[in-house]
């Protein structure tokens, strides 16, 4: 049961970047035509420092971090990831699909859920196929309602564990892309791999008294 209400709670930052106009840019602009090639380029950003710095996500090939919705609080944090040309951070693709890569944190000492339990993330998704190893699961599941009109029901969920910190994966594409099939799972998987291989950061000894528990932690991303 904590759990999958911890899952729960580390879905509730996504949902409400996807939901209503003023929050929906991060999703939108990652489907939109690329950025004219005369425009300007913003500054390119390919990794985000989380967690109060346990964690130093890295993008995979091709795709870089959205300066909307970024939040980076030691006690719970979220990013969104797209590819770089259609953020306006390059004019390369790198061959990547359109997708969405949201990461979510909160610090935990619990273990990497299995393909399951993060099922029990959202009430009526069903599990379609499972990747990835025992410290890193991943499963792709429908069923789930659409967090934006712009992307397919079906998604790719993965999580894993790191200095103190739980961290939930997903992806998201349009209808038909390849990114719903085995290509999703290889990004996010590059995702975790790049971004243990980088957080060499360790929590000093005795940082975990004196939280607050811990879906206040969680919940408090959206205040």
């Amino acid at each position: 049961m904590r759990i999958s209400k911890f899952l729960f709670a580390m879905g509730l930052p996504l949902a409400l970047a996807a939901c209503g106009d003023s929050q929906k840019l991060p999703f939108a602009r990652a489907f939109e035509p690329a950025p004219d090639a005369n425009a300007a380029l913003e500054p390119k950003r390919t990794d985000v420092s989380l967690a109060g710095g346990a964690l130093n996500v890295q993008g995979p090939n091709g795709f870089c971090v959205s300066s909307n919705g970024l939040k980076t609080r030691a006690n719970g944090s979220f990013a969104i990831l797209a590819r770089c040309d259609l953020l306006g951070q390059s004019r390369q693709s790198e061959g990547q699909p359109r997708a969405v890569i949201t990461v979510t944190t909160a610090p935990s000492a619990e273990p990497a859920p299995d393909a399951q339990a993060l099922a029990g993330l959202v009430p009526g998704a069903e599990v379609l196929q499972t990747a990835g190893d025992a410290e890193f699961p991943l499963a792709l599941f429908s069923g789930a309602p659409k967090v934006s009109e712009l992307v397919s029901a079906v998604h790719w969920r993965g999580s894993f564990s790191h200095n103190g910190q739980l961290v939930l994966l997903s992806l998201y594409a349009p209808e038909g892309s390849p990114a719903l099939d085995s290509e999703g799972a290889d990004i996010l998987s590059a995702v975790a791999n790049k971004t243990r291989a980088a957080s060499t950061i360790q929590r000093p000894k005795g940082a975990a008294a004196n939280r607050p528990p811990l879906l206040r932690r969680v919940g408090g991303l959206i205040d």
